[in-house]
């Protein structure tokens, strides 16, 4: 049983980073966008009163000094990365906590009325009979 929940747990971390990478992702693909709509912009507007090829250039030029990778490697600062890789186990751990203290109270009230949910056995008796 722990070995499953175990494992639930690091399956849930990869789900949960590789969310984050493709949120990330999508925000500069979103980023670049409108770049190049605030560019195209610029030179329509720009186009109405300067020669073509004088709005050209400068369209070129204002998109020539972006870049994707740049822009994808700015969103990863040491502290977004540790709030983003320190969230899922300090996630996990409180729910962890808050379900079994609700399991501790449950069954605290219900050894009040007379009922046991579990056995409890002493360490230091053999659970077999040995012969």
């Amino acid at each position: 049983m722990r070995r499953g929940l175990l494992r639930l747990a690091l399956i849930l971390m990869i789900l949960w980073n590789v969310f984050v990478l493709w949120f990330v992702f999508k925000s500069v693909v979103d980023e670049r966008s409108r770049a190049i709509s605030a560019a195209a912009e610029h030179e329509i507007i720009c186009m109405q009163s300067r020669p073509y090829r004088d709005c050209e250039a400068e369209y070129e030029a204002s998109l020539s000094g972006y870049s994707q990778w740049a822009e994808f490697k700015k969103q990863f600062e040491p502290a977004s990365i540790a709030i983003v890789e320190l969230f899922p186990p300090v996630a996990m751990g409180l729910l962890w906590g808050v379900l079994w203290c609700f399991g501790a109270t449950g069954a605290w009230v219900l050894r009040g009325f007379g009922i046991e949910l579990k056995k409890h056995r002493d360490p230091g008796k053999w659970s077999f009979v040995s012969g």
